[in-house]
Formats: structure tokens, C-alpha cells, sequence
């Protein structure tokens, strides 16, 4: 795809590639499974059964409150719900009582994972998506290949399919 860009009165024409790792998606697939697992636990783990030195959660804006820090803390907001039950005995205390994965909006995030845009000013004859693939892989910007003397042939590092 090919785009004007502009910005402080300069205007110029970028190439830009959008890709999808398999690789890189099933990484980040397995990290927010990790994260799922850690969430759960941390949130069962905000009511802890009635205890010895066991802090026990007496509102409920409090532990509305935790259970959303929680989320934050594993970047899994929308992802997961839970429920509570308030139980009156002496005190009043709120009990959590399960956590549910959300399981279409966790295959909906599955789905933006491992897409990366590759984006260049350089033109086509000077710098090829494949050698700004492998400048990407090689942790370079993509421009500082227009400013080098040498060519990368694109046979010598071919696709992986």
C-alpha cells in the first residue's frame, strides 16, 4: 500500500507492508494464555478463605476496585468476569466466587496478534520488502538502508513460508 504522508509543511509518498508472523503470533497467543492464568489466580486470590492473618474484603467498592487494578496489572481488561457473593455471618464479608474467560472477546484479541506494518520512504528499486523485512529482523530502521552503499541480494535471505 502507498500512502502521502505530511507533517510540518513536508510531504512525501511511504510504502508500507502489513505482515503476520505465525511465530510471532503464537508468542504473544501463549504470553496472554500466561497472563489469563495469572489474572484468575490473582483474582481468586483477593478473598482468601476466612483465616488466621487472613485480611477478609468488608466493601464492595473495594473489591470492585482490586479486582480492576488486577486486570490492568495483566492487560487482560475485557477479558475476563467474576462474581461475588456478600456472606453476613458476624461481619459482613464479600467472597469471590468464580472467574470466566470471556472466550470470544479472547479469540477476537487472538486475532490482532503477530500483524506488524513495515512502513519506508525509500523507493521500491532501493529498498525491496524483503530487505526491509530483514533489516527489521536485524533491529535496523528500514531508512538506513536507502543511506548504504551496498545491496542486499533478496535471494541470499529468502521468505520462510
Amino acid at each position: 500500500m502507498n500512502r502521502t504522508c505530511q507533517h510540518s509543511g513536508q510531504q512525501w509518498q511511504e510504502r508500507v507492508h502489513i505482515v503476520r508472523s505465525q511465530a510471532h503470533a503464537q508468542t504473544l497467543t501463549r504470553h496472554l494464555e500466561e497472563r489469563l492464568a495469572k489474572a484468575e489466580a490473582a483474582l481468586l486470590a483477593l478473598t482468601p478463605a476466612v483465616g488466621r492473618g487472613k485480611r477478609q474484603i468488608k466493601e464492595e467498592a473495594v473489591l470492585q476496585s482490586g479486582a480492576e487494578s488486577v486486570l490492568r496489572a495483566y492487560h487482560v481488561e475485557g477479558l475476563l468476569t467474576w462474581t461475588f457473593e456478600q456472606e453476613v455471618v458476624e461481619h459482613i464479608r464479600y467472597q469471590m466466587t468464580a472467574v470466566h474467560r470471556d472466550q470470544g472477546a479472547i479469540t477476537a484479541q487472538m486475532a490482532t496478534l503477530g500483524w506488524r506494518a513495515y512502513a519506508t520512504n525509500a523507493p521500491e528499486q532501493r529498498l525491496s520488502l524483503v530487505q526491509a523485512q530483514i533489516l527489521q529482523l536485524l533491529g535496523l530502521p528500514a531508512d538506513l538502508y536507502a543511506c548504504l552503499t551496498y545491496e542486499i541480494p533478496q535471494t541470499a535471505f529468502p521468505l520462510r513460508k
